[in-house]
């Protein structure tokens, strides 16, 4: 049994999601930009906060410990972005990948965002770029400061 936790007041605990997004990183080969990473780190309970018109999400097992993760930020009035879903490697297999991206769909629609964008690295994250595919995600062209170049592919899904 596996339980789903939305982050909405800085009292939650943003210690351990920022802790699951370190272990993201550190999981992927792809360079990320340390200083942006480090900022994201140290306002994440403002970027993926209700303050913010983001939210953070983790996912517990039934124990309560963290297993897995994923953020919702504002990239403007109508577009979020989503950030960092991941589930670690000994709790893969049980689509909770899968449950965590349609939970924070439907949060980003609660929101009352229109479009949700995303950018994921090709090369390492392919079964995550399936799962997008998969739930109506398009690509795109880039939103941010990161290529096709860089090994990086960006996508797209309507909200409404």
């Amino acid at each position: 049994m596996y339980s789903f936790h939305i982050l909405t007041e800085p009292s939650d605990d943003y210690t351990t999601l920022g802790q699951l997004f370190q272990e993201y990183a550190n999981s992927i080969a792809v360079l990320m930009c340390f200083t942006s990473f480090e900022k994201e780190l140290a306002n994440i309970h403002i970027q993926y906060g209700t303050a913010g018109n983001g939210m953070g999400f983790l996912i517990r097992d039934k124990k309560g410990k963290a297993i897995g993760c994923a953020g919702i930020r504002r990239l403007d009035t109508t577009t979020a972005e989503l950030k960092r879903l991941y589930v670690r490697p000994d709790h893969r297999g049980h689509k909770l990948g899968e449950q965590l991206l349609l939970h924070t769909i439907e949060q980003a629609k609660a929101l009352g965002y229109k479009k949700i964008c995303l950018d994921s690295a090709k090369d390492q994250m392919k079964a995550a770029i399936q799962l997008y595919l998969k739930h109506d995600f398009k690509p795109i062209i880039s939103y941010n400061d990161r290529t096709a170049e860089d090994g990086i592919i960006h996508m797209e899904r309507a909200l409404i």
